[in-house]
């Protein structure tokens, strides 16, 4: 839309209105970018969870998939202060919003593994994409996700409609075998091998890695933001545990 920030913030939150008016549970994607980190955590969570009342989110760290251009160039943020920003909103989230029911990913996730020791934790930190899911566009192409999908036919596994089979499609893809492939050379690389999180993140997301690093055989280029928010999250856990008893 043409308009200032002030616009659309009146548009999003008069279709917010709108949505629940209708009966739709209104939830929400952010992926901050560099005037988010400016406005800082409390007004972020405070647009959300009080100007909205959207109360159900998750925060994703921005990753510009695709060919380049200039609005993607401006996705890219200093991993040291988007960290800060993860761990200082998370912290805002586990004084004011976990108790009174508010949900941000992966936060809770990650609250849910180190306090019960399970959760259902984002697709980024699963112990192998390839094993989990796929996704099919409306022209038949197959690959690992959405992401993939839409941003790189490189990696598509075929075609569905020229298939005979989608079974036959994912057995003799060899773009997937390199999902597949992934964590054991991660693991020969050393890259990940004496992480106390590995278990958890498993190296982190191949497309992330892939659209800044231009290769699946690195961890995820987040690695440094993930252990700070684990160890914070893990911390958290800790006192709330300590509280209940």
């Amino acid at each position: 839309m043409n308009g200032s920030a002030a616009d659309y913030d009146a548009l999003w939150a008069k279709n917010v209105g709108a949505a629940r008016q209708a009966g739709i549970q209104v939830t929400a994607i952010a992926v901050p970018n560099a005037d988010t980190i400016k406005v800082g955590v409390e007004r972020f969570y405070q647009h959300f969870v009080e100007q909205l009342g959207i109360t159900d989110f998750q925060v994703n760290t921005p990753f510009p998939g695709g060919e380049p251009n200039e609005t993607k160039e401006n996705l890219s943020l200093d991993i040291d202060q988007l960290g800060q920003f993860y761990v200082d909103l998370a912290q805002i989230w586990l004084q004011h919003g976990y108790r009174n029911n508010v949900r941000i990913g992966p936060f809770d996730a990650l609250l849910d593994y180190f306090t019960e020791g399970a959760a259902c934790l984002p697709c980024i930190w699963r112990q192998n994409c390839a094993d989990e899911f796929i996704c099919i566009d409306a022209k038949g192409a197959v690959a690992q996700c959405d992401c993939w999908v839409t941003s790189y036919p490189e990696y598509w596994f075929g075609n569905l409609f020229r298939a005979d089979s989608l079974a036959d499609l994912l057995k003799t893809s060899k773009a997937r075998q390199h999902f597949k492939a992934r964590p054991k050379q991660l693991m020969q690389q050393g890259e990940c091998i004496d992480c106390e999180y590995l278990a958890l993140c498993h190296g982190g997301c191949p497309v992330r890695t892939y659209t800044l690093r231009n290769t699946l055989t690195e961890k995820d280029p987040y690695c440094e933001l993930y252990q700070t928010l684990f160890q914070h999250m893990e911390k958290g856990s800790r006192q709330i545990s300590s509280a209940r008893h």
